[in-house]
Order: C-alpha cells, then sequence, then structure tokens
C-alpha cells in the first residue's frame, strides 16, 4: 500500500525530492 507510494515518490525523486522532504520527513531514508 504505502510502499508503492514511497517506491513512486523515490522513482521521481528528482522532482519530489524537494516535496518528499516537506510532505513527510518522518519518511526519510
Amino acid at each position: 500500500m504505502a510502499a508503492e507510494l514511497i517506491k513512486n515518490l523515490i522513482d521521481a525523486g528528482i522532482h519530489f525530492g524537494h516535496r518528499a522532504s516537506r510532505w513527510n520527513p518522518k519518511m526519510k531514508p
């Protein structure tokens, strides 16, 4: 479930790299 979403974020890390940090800093790898 969430794993797929995280995989998508990692795949688009270049695009969501900045937003991922603000989206959920607790889920930082």
